[in-house]
C-alpha cells in the first residue's frame, strides 16, 4: 500500500498590498501559488498516514494601510 498524494492548496490574488496564507503546518506570503499540503506532517507530494479530521487554511488580503480587505477559509476534511 502506498501513501496517498497530498491535496493541493491553490490561490490567486490581485491588487492586494499583502497576502498571507496559513494553516496546518503551511504558511506563505506569495500573492499567488499552489502547494501540496499535508496536515499529518508529510512533505513533498505524498501524505504519509493522514489522520482523520479537518483543518483550516486561511487566505488574508490587506490593503496598503494594513487593513484586512478579504479573508477566505478553505477546510480540508480527511475521512
Amino acid at each position: 500500500m502506498t501513501a496517498p498524494d497530498a491535496p493541493r492548496l491553490t490561490w490567486t490574488s490581485s491588487d492586494a498590498a499583502s497576502v498571507t496564507v496559513e494553516g496546518a503546518g503551511f504558511s506563505s506570503t506569495a500573492p499567488s501559488g499552489s502547494a501540496a499540503v499535508c496536515p499529518s506532517g508529510g512533505s513533498g507530494t505524498v501524505c504519509p498516514s493522514p489522520i482523520p479530521g479537518s483543518c483550516r487554511y486561511r487566505l488574508t488580503l490587506r490593503d496598503g494601510a494594513g487593513a484586512v480587505v478579504l479573508t477566505l477559509d478553505a477546510v480540508l476534511v480527511i475521512a
